[in-house]
């Protein structure tokens, strides 16, 4: 028999507060409210947040009743009014409501949590399917009062601000939402699994996994210890004991790497199944099992802002040289440099001063700069949400580009190159797959020609003879071009002329696929990206097609991104059982 091997990466308890015996808060926050917000509308508008507590979570409190809602906030500078609620649908009416408003006296919305309870309970029973609980909060003027936490909680967490759509923001956090649940038949024990997600570890082996489960304590009372196992069809069961004690209400995330020794998919039908192991009898078996999302390793595109009238941008490029060289980075990691931000120079792509909307503040500019997959984690001096910043500061660079490795994406793309007339032109095939988590609404898809090891003209700052790297030498289109996705799958095709002055051997393909908002910097962020060096005359190599028996083609797409009819002869893209895509000629 196959030993099961777990390496235990992370156990990670945050333990909430104890509630009174006879009122619960049911929620995934356990009890936090963030001191920053990374969500902000300018001017007058409501902001919508709704936590998602399904049926299976909510079955242990049948003949009890949700008697109200905590709403935890970060800041209520410009507010006036709160409401919380309980919906069926997240755009559907209220059915139990309470509301504060300031300016008339009656309450008064405060930062951090605000407890509201309903004139009106609603009771839980045997035909409800789940209910939305959450808050609308208005606002006089901008503010950034939207509070999500860690540990994050697939589809559990969404946010509505103004007029715009509902957007599922649970990859970054579950909201500070919790419900009142009140009674006489409160449950002793009754843990859960919130969410569960799967992602691909070929580094660690051709068929490791890296999965993370959320447990929730529903009861009243501490579980012991309780079991993970990880089922499919064909495939070993993978389990592991949690000897730690989860005390009531509490949620942890635990993040494991498994290894089931045989080859596995985004098709493979994984159920995540957890059972209490310290004798005490479990009164909800409805939510010990879940289905979990597969997702997909994340890579980081570094874009550099610099010029060479910059004389503290070889320091920041020496910062980014030591970073890639950092094997916890090398594999994971790529980067272009934008020759703009500090004037110009005789490397600034044409259209690449359009980039400087990112600093999002008018004429006030500067290099070095940089941004990690495009993602707002800053404020510039005009209180806007923006991606960039400072990478003199070593650490931060190394931070920022840390904590968004951490994050599984829900897409992830390829790059083939083939070069052609006499290594004149390269024709470019970026392909990609994604999971029903990704939303982007504007996606697009952004294809750089890069060079390396550029002698200087004339570089402030710098000593002896300086190179420049990760230089733009072509782009498809400054901000992308659109990208239809169908079934899951699409592909796009481009290609660049190489003036013979570039050096070839020294040149490599970078793309990605992002979302575009020419109103708000900050929705530009990259959902995933890829690179590929130039061959030397032919292709690219096409991953794991041949190389292993264990790597597996599960999915065909034509190059319009519908899936390939049996017997179809031409270029496809190919989906592999490791998590890669690649483009494959069939004849």
């Amino acid at each position: 028999m196959r030993k099961t091997i777990f390496s235990l990466l992370c156990l990670m308890a945050a333990i909430g507060a104890q509630a009174q015996s006879d009122t619960l808060s049911i929620g995934y926050c356990n009890g936090k409210v963030n001191t920053e917000s990374s969500h902000k509308k300018n001017g007058k508008c409501w902001n919508n947040c709704a936590l998602w507590l399904s049926k299976e979570a909510l079955n242990s409190y049948e003949g009890n009743a949700i008697v109200g809602v905590k709403a935890g906030l970060v800041n209520v500078l410009n507010t006036d009014t709160l409401v919380v609620w309980v919906r069926k649908k997240k755009d559907g009416p209220n059915i139990a409501e309470a509301k504060v408003v300031r300016k008339t006296g009656t309450g008064n919305v405060a930062k951090g949590w605000n407890k509201l309870l309903f004139d009106q309970p609603l009771t839980l029973d045997t035909n409800q399917e789940g209910y939305y609980v959450g808050y609308s909060l208005r606002q006089r003027a901008t503010v950034e009062a939207v509070s999500t936490v860690q540990p994050a909680r697939i589809g559990t967490s969404f946010l509505q601000q103004g007029n715009g759509e509902w957007q599922d923001i649970s990859s970054e956090g579950v909201l500070s939402i919790e419900a009142l649940v009140a009674g006489s038949n409160m449950p002793d024990y009754d843990l859960g699994v919130a969410s569960a997600t799967i992602v691909p570890r070929p580094s660690v082996s051709t068929t490791a996994l890296s999965l993370s489960v959320g447990v929730h304590n529903y009861g009243t009372k501490a579980a012991k210890g309780y079991t993970i196992a990880l089922k499919a069809a064909d495939v070993p069961t993978q389990t592991v004991h949690i000897a730690q004690s989860l005390p009531a209400m509490a949620d942890t995330t635990l993040s494991l790497i498994v290894d089931p020794g045989v080859a596995t998919h985004a098709q493979t039908q994984w159920t995540v199944e957890l059972t209490a192991s310290d004798g005490a009898t479990d009164c909800n078996a409805s939510n010990n099992t879940t289905v979990p999302y597969y997702t997909y390793v994340r890579n980081v595109l570094l874009e550099e802002f610099t010029t060479e009238k910059c004389s503290n941008c070889p320091t920041a490029a020496a910062n980014l040289h030591t970073l890639l060289g950092d094997e916890r980075f090398s594999a994971n990691v790529m980067a272009v440099a934008h020759h703009v931000g500090y004037y110009t120079d005789w490397l600034t792509l044409s259209g690449e001063e359009e980039l400087l909307r990112f600093y999002d503040n008018g004429n006030d500019t500067y290099a070095p700069a940089a941004m990690a997959n495009r993602k707002a984690y800053f404020e510039n001096n005009a209180g806007k949400s923006v991606p960039v910043f400072l990478p003199t500061d070593y650490e931060l660079l190394e931070k920022v580009t840390a904590t968004e490795l951490q994050q599984s994406t829900n897409a992830m793309i390829s790059v083939d190159l083939q070069l052609a007339n006499n290594n004149s032109v390269v024709n470019v095939c970026v392909g990609g797959v994604c999971n029903e988590l990704y939303n982007q609404a504007s996606p697009r898809v952004t294809v750089y020609l890069v060079e390396n090891d550029i002698k200087a003209q004339a570089q402030e700052g710098a000593s002896g003879t300086y190179y420049q790297q990760h230089v733009t030498r072509a782009v498809n289109a400054t901000w992308g071009e659109p990208v239809e996705w169908k079934d899951g799958a699409f592909s796009y095709y481009c290609s660049f002329t190489i003036d013979p002055a570039w050096n070839t051997k020294n040149m490599e393909v970078v793309a990605f696929v992002g979302n575009y908002d020419a109103d708000d910097v900050s929705n530009c962020a990259i959902e995933n990206c890829a690179k590929a060096t130039l061959p030397v005359g032919g292709s690219t190599a096409v991953k794991g097609i041949n190389a292993a028996d264990d790597v597996q083609t599960v999915a065909r797409y034509t190059l319009s991104g519908a899936v390939a009819p049996r017997g179809y002869k031409g270029v496809t893209i190919i989906k592999l059982s490791d998590g890669s895509a690649a483009k494959q000629i069939i004849k």
